[in-house]
């Protein structure tokens, strides 16, 4: 879905973010978006926590961000449920599109990019939920189709 047949408009509210807080790991899953393979994302809710911010609510915009600050894509929020972590489903690991697709390797790399956070706050991972299981519907390549306003992108639709 392009953004420009969604009906978004450029004064739609949105956030940037890069996955994985960016780098090369973040750059590697904002392409696995834009190929479409990645149609679902996972975050500890400690981290939301922890930040004083809102979870994602459905339909929240997102501009993902590359390392060099420029944007990758736009991507909507289809769906946001809790989910403890040893309670992922392979079927959801799947969606996530990292690495073998499997629950194992999904188990693997999230607990390695959580247990910081819950090491810094003296918690057990057991209580991590994932965030945006359903995922991402909106994956937009291009970035002709992001404007840049200062610091940060805005939607742009053309």
């Amino acid at each position: 879905m392009r953004i420009e047949s969604s009906g978004v408009s450029e004064q739609t509210p949105y956030s940037a973010w890069a996955f994985c807080g960016g780098g090369a790991v973040g750059d590697e899953l904002a392409q696995l978006v834009l190929a479409g393979t990645k149609t679902a994302t996972a975050s500890a809710l400690l981290a939301f926590e922890l930040e004083q911010e809102p979870l994602p609510k459905v339909g929240e915009y997102s501009v993902i961000l590359l390392d060099s600050g420029e944007a990758a894509g736009v991507i909507c929020d289809t769906k946001v449920t809790l989910v403890p972590f040893d309670e992922v489903s392979g079927a959801r690991a799947y969606r996530e599109g990292e690495g073998d697709r499997s629950l194992a390797y999904w188990k693997k790399v999230h607990r390695k990019a959580f247990t910081p956070d819950f090491e810094a706050a003296g918690e057990a991972l057991r209580r991590a939920q994932a965030v945006r299981p359903g995922g991402i519907c909106a994956a937009l390549s291009g970035n002709s189709k992001i404007k840049r306003e200062g610091d940060k992108p805005s939607l742009s639709v053309c």
